[in-house]
């Protein structure tokens, strides 16, 4: 067995033990998923089914319920108008808007929903292609659509698996369905995933898919810990935590929950920003580059379609840069605020290719050191703790401030002081501080700072050069007394 998949068995069973533990009673519904059947549906409860999901009335409560049931008896009794005014308030719906061509069609749709179920009575349940029945249900025959398909089929216990939202963003977190929105691509991705996800946990579709929808706020529940990962994820109390993606990002970054939850939890429409994050740049292809930019789409077109559309429009990168304000607004859905950042970032790297790279200064002695850096410490009334990043060539590429003290003393932590080279890949180190008393000679505390640090360097790798102490016109070389070697 592959080691993802044992990883994804292992995160099944965490998620089922984590909810069954937050709420006992949820146990007893999933093994009723287990068992659930596509056979023997009342023509009622196809019928109530149905009207749930093109009226989206929810059939579970039971006002809903109510609602589904005198709609039925007003279509079977073919008595729309007579009902219009007596109508209890609290039953009305916009069916009852509907003129009478719009209700025979309607009732003309769930004759060829009940004509395509009747076909499927002959036909065992587990040799029933359930996509392509979906493709039937969605074919326009019905008043269904991809999603209402779906929805329809689970509501009357079809081994199917619904994508909301929710699921997908928690889906797209772990990195297991890479989706940028729900269309019916996504819809029979995520079928596919599940009935996968069934053979390899010998679970329903219809339990798994509960799962996902409990663990992620689709599906509601009494219980106080669930969700977990919604709208905001709690990553505290996350038994998934060391799978998720996001989670790596946070640690990785050292980003808080509060702005994980406002800027990293979001909507997976925004994947070229996420892929960055998690990525790089250079894994961005120029289209989801230019969606970074762009941030948003338009009610009909996603930032990647539009994205797109730019590139084909325009040909190029450098088409796109040639071309004025005014024919970047012309394409639909660039307005003047994205078509100045675009022409923003093309300047930026216009600029970025012709700049000279930094001459970096070369260290080669201990009194240059001391000569760049003695009037910075003229007026410090403090000790003030400098560490200077150098790459192989002994250049300083960085200056980190690590700690400011007292008059006479300044806390110096190893971890602190080498983590900046660490991340700035340093060849080595030089280390400075002063002393306000004017006089630099090393005090003992110095000298056992000056050791740890060389200790820890040889560990990391990387070369302690120096450690020099700035006095009134004066200095001291830990490198030139020979306690450096």
């Amino acid at each position: 067995m592959a080691e993802n998949e044992l990883i994804i068995i292992d995160c099944i069973e965490k998620i089922r033990n984590h909810l069954f533990a937050c709420d006992p009673s949820l146990e007893k519904i999933f093994e009723n998923l287990q068992n659930t059947s596509l056979t023997c549906k009342t023509e009622d409860l196809i019928r109530e089914s149905y009207l749930s999901v093109v009226l989206n009335i929810n059939i579970d409560a039971a006002i809903g319920r109510r609602k589904i049931r005198h709609i039925i008896k007003e279509i079977c009794e073919d008595d729309f108008h007579s009902c219009q005014e007596s109508i209890n308030p609290y039953l009305k719906h916009d069916f009852y808007h509907l003129t009478d061509k719009e209700k025979e069609k309607f009732v003309k749709n769930f004759q060829a929903v009940t004509n395509i179920l009747d076909c499927l009575n002959a036909i065992p349940q587990n040799e029933i292609n359930w996509l392509a029945l979906i493709k039937d249900l969605s074919s326009g025959k019905t008043g269904l659509n991809a999603m209402k398909a779906y929805r329809f089929l689970k509501l009357l216990g079809a081994p199917v698996a619904v994508l909301e939202t929710r699921k997908r963003k928690f889906l797209f977190r772990l990195g297991w369905l890479n989706v940028s929105n729900t269309n019916s691509k996504s819809l029979t991705l995520y079928q596919n995933f599940c009935s996968q996800l069934s053979r390899l946990c010998n679970e329903s579709i219809q339990s798994l898919d509960y799962l996902f929808g409990l663990f992620s706020g689709s599906e509601k529940t009494a219980a106080r810990d669930v969700p977990i990962c919604g709208e905001k994820p709690f990553y505290s109390k996350c038994p998934l935590a060391n799978y998720c993606h996001y989670f790596q990002l946070i640690k990785a970054e050292s980003i808080g929950e509060d702005y994980d939850a406002q800027k990293i939890a979001r909507q997976p429409k925004e994947l070229p920003r996420e892929k960055l994050l998690l990525q790089g740049a250079p894994a961005l292809s120029v289209p989801e580059l230019l969606a970074v930019l762009l941030r948003t789409g338009t009610k009909t077109l996603s930032v990647m379609d539009l994205s797109n559309t730019l590139i084909n429009k325009l040909g190029s990168l450098r088409a796109i840069e040639a071309a004025t304000i005014k024919e970047l607004c012309a394409i639909k859905g660039i307005g003047l605020t994205k078509a100045a950042e675009i022409k923003a970032a093309i300047e930026l790297g216009k600029r970025f290719s012709q700049e000279k790279k930094r001459v970096l200064t070369e260290i080669k002695e201990s009194c240059a050191v001391y000569e760049q850096y003695r009037l910075r410490f003229t007026n410090y009334k403090q000790e003030v703790f400098l560490m200077l990043v150098l790459n192989c060539r002994n250049e300083i590429m960085r200056e980190v401030e690590i700690s400011k003290g007292t008059l006479n003393s300044c806390t110096v932590h190893p971890r602190e002081a080498f983590k900046e080279a660490i991340r700035d890949s340093g060849a080595g180190v030089i280390f400075i501080h002063n002393h306000p008393s004017g006089h630099p000679a090393p005090s003992r505390a110095d000298i056992m700072l000056t050791e740890r640090l060389q200790k820890a360097g040889e560990i990391l790798g990387i070369r302690v050069v120096d450690h020099i102490i700035i006095g009134d016109g004066a200095y001291y070389s830990f490198a030139d007394e020979g306690l450096i070697s």
